[in-house]
């Protein structure tokens, strides 16, 4: 710059001036700390990000200010500069405000000479609050996309779709470990009547209240989905079909008086599809409306492998 640039008679500032200048003017938070960690220095954005006044500041260590959470990476920060490249590290990290909110920064540390040499650290922040909100807000509505993608959106039980993927993850384990496997389904008796005389909100009321209690009572690796209508389809690794009659049996103890359920089971055979599988299930289904309602229909004992002929009702009533 000229001399007519600046103005005739000024003289121009001197750089620990300017340098006094960009750190107490810097848009981004910058502080200086010792070799103990303390704040020996921090500009009007440092105190901004952290909502507190210099004199709060100063002399004290921002793990003070740290989330709890985060206290491990702030112990950390020391190590990162030694090993990172250039001996600049980045951390992301949390402060606690005064009235309690957080707010999300990343923080870049840096080694420099303090006044006797010393290993004084210099830190940059950068607010990164609104941008882990959206990602937050983000992350949440994919969640919720990717339940509703899944999932019956009146009882919460998976759909057919991820039945198909749950279930194959079952077969291939009953097929590595030789467990058995029973899929079955489960069908309303006397819904349609049941929805015309008390009205589909009430029949809705049903299907959720009795998928909610069937969640209850199975086990922590059984799996229910929602068939279509008034029907639902079950899979119970490592039990048998008989293993499965306590279970079952209480299904229909789960609905209205003025309602029962019956059940299908089949075990699945080695090398059959689920589908296969199921739709033997649902041939026994049909089976046990016939042999009169409030019934479930499974393979004895004595039936020969390949024999539907020799599938026996159990009635519940």
């Amino acid at each position: 710059m000229t001399d007519r640039g600046r103005g005739r008679g000024s003289t121009p500032p001197r750089a620990d001036d300017r340098y006094a200048q960009l750190f107490a003017h810097s848009p981004v938070g910058i502080a200086l700390a010792d070799e103990h960690g303390h704040f020996s220095e921090v500009n009007d954005a440092w105190c901004r990000l952290l909502g507190r006044p210099r004199e709060e500041l100063l002399g004290r260590s921002s793990r003070d200010f740290t989330h709890a959470d985060d206290l491990a990476d702030h112990a950390r920060a020391g190590a990162l500069i030694e090993v990172a490249d250039h001996r600049v590290a980045q951390v992301e990290k949390r402060f606690v405000l005064p009235d309690g909110s957080v707010r999300w920064v990343l923080m870049t540390f840096s080694s420099i000479a303090g006044p006797q040499g010393q290993d004084w650290t210099v830190a940059h922040a950068q607010d990164l609050t609104t941008r882990k909100r959206v990602e937050s807000a983000l992350e949440e509505s994919r969640s919720e996309l990717q339940k509703l993608a899944a999932t019956d959106p009146l009882t919460g039980c998976l759909n057919r779709r991820s039945w198909d993927a749950v279930v194959a993850d079952l077969v291939a384990r009953s097929t590595e470990t030789g467990a058995p496997l029973t899929l079955g389904i489960a069908d309303f008796d006397g819904f349609k009547a049941f929805n015309d005389g008390l009205g589909h909100a009430a029949g809705d009321a049903v299907l959720v209240e009795f998928a909610a209690a069937t969640r209850r009572l199975l086990g922590a690796g059984d799996v229910l989905a929602r068939w279509g209508g008034d029907e639902f389809a079950i899979a119970l690794p490592g039990r048998t079909p008989t293993e499965a009659i306590p279970l079952v049996d209480r299904l229909g103890e789960e609905l209205p008086p003025r309602l029962s359920c019956s059940v299908g089971l089949a075990q699945l055979r080695h090398g059959e599809s689920p589908a296969t599988c199921l739709s033997r299930a649902d041939r026994r289904l049909y089976r046990a409306k016939a042999a009169g309602h409030d019934a479930v229909v499974l393979r004895t004992q004595r039936a020969a492998a390949s024999a539907d002929s020799s599938e026996a009702a159990r009635g519940r009533g």
